[in-house]
């Protein structure tokens, strides 16, 4: 589950494991980032997988199993930036050999 900490009373941080060490493919779970400009997530791939980053500007949050845009893709560690507004966002694992995948997400006004 999201933790939203503040670090002033003016600029909430929005913070999330979206994968913790995931060994398998796995759909990942939406979470809700209106509000939020600047959201950065940072993955972490340990051998051989490949995660993605989806987004959608549903009006209500899609099913875990629904993967919408797909903003970005990996098969190696990256620190990504998403620029552009969205309401949702998860991070999957869509193909799996081997290692795990762990994925962080954290977001500002």
């Amino acid at each position: 589950m999201a933790d939203i900490v503040s670090i002033t009373s003016l600029n909430p941080v929005l913070r999330d494991t979206q994968l913790a060490a995931a060994g398998a493919v796995t759909d990942g779970v939406w979470i809700e980032v209106s509000g939020f400009a600047h959201i950065s997530v940072h993955i972490e791939i340990t051998a051989l997988a490949t995660a993605k980053i989806h987004v959608s500007n549903n009006a209500v949050q899609p099913l875990n199993s629904v993967h919408e845009l797909e903003a970005f893709s990996t098969r190696l560690s990256k620190f990504v930036v998403i620029d552009t507004p969205v309401r949702w966002i998860k991070t999957r694992v869509s193909a799996w050999t081997s290692g795990t995948v762990s994925a962080w997400l954290e977001a500002t006004t």
